[in-house]
């Protein structure tokens, strides 16, 4: 009952975020090489694209390939975003109140940023990366908290970690890295559990996801990270 309530506030949100998603959306590409990342094993690869799969049986509602939400699934991501950040206490230095940076994969590039800033009223930096895994995210950090001075971090990795069967301890560690680098710039970190993933291509990996998000959830409660628990969302 409180998932389809969570549903129906998202698609309420629609008409709110869409003329948002047009300025967050471009900020990654040129200026943090993002583009340049694509693994050809990973799940944001040519193998995957959505274009060519054919075949959705088994797929989750709000994930037509199994991997990438739909329009009602990123709003559900970014209300899991917004309801940390409306509860996240201060202590930003002099950093920009108004500005998030979301820091991810294609999941992210795909469109969650753009609710999140319907919901929230800021800018959000829409920081998604074709291909990119953890390790990628957490070498570009700093040089994107430097670019923005964001007040928050949204931080969701791990989806092409578990495609291409890198370890969990070392998903782990980099997404530790990349929240003591929030946390070196006065940004607060939001870190996120991954989305599930389904289907005739990806189905096979849903032990994995659940195993990854465990350790995920485990990594915020010892840090004392605010969570936004996206796979719960669905």
């Amino acid at each position: 009952m409180k998932r389809n309530l969570r549903a129906f506030l998202c698609l309420g949100m629609l008409g709110v975020a869409l003329p948002w998603l047009a300025g967050c959306g471009g900020d990654s590409s040129d200026s943090t090489g993002a583009s340049d990342t694509a693994a050809a094993n990973s799940t944001d690869s040519a193998s995957t694209d959505t274009n060519s799969m054919t075949d959705t049986s088994g797929t989750l509602p709000h994930f037509p390939d199994g991997l990438h939400p739909d329009d009602t699934g990123s709003a559900m991501i970014a209300a899991a975003f917004n309801d940390r950040i409306s509860r996240s206490p201060a202590g930003i230095g002099d950093n920009n109140p108004n500005v998030i940076v979301c820091l991810g994969d294609s999941i992210t590039s795909a469109g969650y940023p753009g609710f999140l800033a319907g919901m929230t009223g800021k800018t959000c930096v829409n920081e998604g990366g074709l291909g990119e895994d953890s390790g990628r995210g957490a070498n570009r950090a700093a040089s994107v908290l430097d670019a923005y001075h964001p007040a928050y971090l949204c931080i969701m990795y791990g989806s092409n970690d578990v495609h291409s069967h890198y370890s969990f301890d070392s998903v782990i560690s980099h997404l530790a890295a990349i929240i003591a680098t929030a946390r070196e710039h006065n940004t607060i970190p939001i870190l996120a559990t991954i989305p599930p993933m389904s289907g005739p291509r990806l189905g096979g990996l849903e032990g994995d996801v659940r195993q990854l998000n465990n350790m995920i959830r485990s990594l915020a409660a010892s840090t004392g990270t605010a969570l936004a628990d996206v796979e719960r969302e669905f």
